[in-house]
This record gives structure tokens, C-alpha cells and sequence, in this order.
């Protein structure tokens, strides 16, 4: 049986603010770029990710109330594997590495209850 993972993609935001910061035409370039590379990673790891989404603004709750923060999260997919191993061995060469400091978290999904 397949277990679930969930994978937290991270781009510092410091990396990002730069990004953003890049020439518009040279940015659409690079971001075509990098989508042709996801597609071709899509075609060999699609039948194992169950979802993927891109992450919109963040508010922190906690005891002191509710706030606006910024964080490195950018994106998050659930994924199908026999293992954690396996779950974070369909991550390894993703395309997204070509962002300075980017990174992944794989981590389980456990049944609550």
C-alpha cells in the first residue's frame, strides 16, 4: 500500500525579494525555462503526486493573536510512495534546484484518529 507525504517547497524569501528584482524579460525567459524542465519532471514523477499547490499569503495564529508574516514556503504537493526513502528519492533531481538555496521537506502523512 502507498503511503502519503507532504512536500513543503521552500525558496528563501531573500532569494525571492532578488528575483523579483531581475529584468521582466529575462525573468519570463528563466520562468519558461523552468517550466519546460517541470514538465518534463511531471511526465516522469506525475502518477506519484496527488495534488500540488501554490502557496498564497501566510497568517501565523498562535496565543497572541493573528498576524501577516512572509516565510520560504512557496508551494506545497502530496505524494504517493512505498516509503519515505522513496517519497524523497522522486524529489532528488527536481528542476526547482536550479534556485540559489532552494530546498524540500518530505515529511509523512499519518492518519489521525
Amino acid at each position: 500500500m502507498l503511503k502519503r507525504f507532504l512536500v513543503l517547497y521552500h525558496i528563501p524569501t531573500h532569494v525571492m525579494d532578488e528575483w523579483l528584482k531581475t529584468d521582466e524579460a529575462e525573468r519570463k525567459k528563466q520562468e519558461s525555462a523552468l517550466m519546460q524542465e517541470w514538465g518534463k519532471w511531471m511526465a516522469q514523477h506525475g502518477d506519484r503526486i496527488v495534488s500540488t499547490e501554490a502557496a498564497g499569503k501566510t497568517k501565523l495564529a498562535n496565543a497572541a493573536g493573528i498576524a501577516d508574516i512572509r516565510n520560504s514556503i512557496h508551494m506545497m504537493s502530496i505524494v504517493q510512495a512505498e516509503s519515505h526513502d522513496a517519497a524523497a528519492q522522486i524529489f532528488k533531481d527536481h528542476p526547482q534546484f536550479v534556485i540559489p538555496e532552494a530546498s524540500m521537506e518530505i515529511m509523512e502523512l499519518r492518519p489521525m484518529g
